[in-house]
């Protein structure tokens, strides 16, 4: 399911989004820009927008779920060094800092803000987008570490 909005026809959106070629240019090159310009969304590409947030929504709520499964690891044998190993598969999958449940909630909270974000109408998109950003890289970073 989530594969479907992965793959978002853009074309679908084509005259929903209204952003000026200068602003297109500045963030398709990922440059800091000193004025933020509203991007406007039609009723529809809303519509649609919080529909795909609440599948994304549903889906991380299904892999929260799943995730308890994770400290049900076993076989890794007898040794201190194999009982540390599965406390420590055990802590990543769903019981300690930084665990996938927690890399899940964090997951949710920024498609949570997406959504809101469009559901207020778009124009408050763009005062959003700097936070959800910000809670992207910061989920990123904790990943990488």
């Amino acid at each position: 399911m989530l594969s479907r909005h992965v793959a978002l026809d853009a074309s679908r959106l084509e005259g929903s989004v209204s952003m000026t070629a200068e602003h297109h240019y500045m963030r398709t090159r990922g440059a800091l820009m000193s004025e933020q310009k509203p991007l406007h969304l039609t009723d529809g590409a809303i519509e649609e927008l919080v529909g795909i947030c609440e599948d994304i929504i549903t889906n991380l709520e299904e892999a929260m779920g799943k995730s308890a499964a994770l400290d049900w690891v076993s076989g890794f044998g007898g040794f201190d060094s194999a009982n540390q190993l599965e406390v420590g598969y055990k802590r990543k999958g769903s019981g300690g800092e930084d665990s996938v449940y927690d890399r899940l909630i964090d997951f949710k909270e920024a498609v949570e803000a997406m959504r809101d974000a469009f559901r207020a109408g778009g124009d408050a998109y763009a005062d959003q987008e700097s936070a959800v950003m910000q809670k992207i890289a910061g989920i990123a970073g904790g990943i990488s570490s």
